[in-house]
């Protein structure tokens, strides 16, 4: 028979390395078995996080359980797309036809982990009054 209330203490799991107790901290008050957040997390740091829990009693013999949690870390948009160089200056020769290409704009989205990070848009918003220029809004 166990006596006693129950605490849930959060240990780092071997796997994961250090530093996660910075991350997750214990409950807020013993027997509740809320883990929580003690700093703010960033998916593109770090997407998932392992936890081993115990749940341990007070008795004369203590008796445990451990639990695994995974956390998976949910990403917002919280970053710009990034291009390959800061400013680009292509050359085009005068008088040339229609549908020459220019350049094309490299650029990644730091939020979508790939494959998705084609998911950018593209669109001319100044320098184009006369519309000699366009470019595909998928491309």
């Amino acid at each position: 028979m166990r006596r006693g209330p129950s605490q849930y203490t959060p240990q780092s799991r071997r796997a994961v390395g250090s530093g996660i107790t910075r991350v997750f901290g214990e409950t807020s008050s013993p027997g509740d078995g809320v883990i929580y957040t003690t700093d703010s997390l960033d998916r593109e740091t770090k997407d998932s996080y392992w936890l081993t829990v115990y749940a341990s009693d007070h008795g004369v013999v203590p008796h445990y359980a451990a639990i695994e949690v995974y956390v998976q870390v949910e990403d917002v948009n919280d970053n710009a797309p990034l291009t390959s160089e800061p400013a680009y200056r292509p050359a085009v020769p005068e008088n040339s036809p229609r549908d020459v290409p220019v350049i094309q704009i490299q650029a990644q989205d730091p939020d979508s982990p790939p494959p998705a990070a084609g998911a950018l848009t593209y669109r001319v918003v100044s320098g184009n009054p006369q519309n000699f220029f366009t470019i595909n809004p998928r491309t």
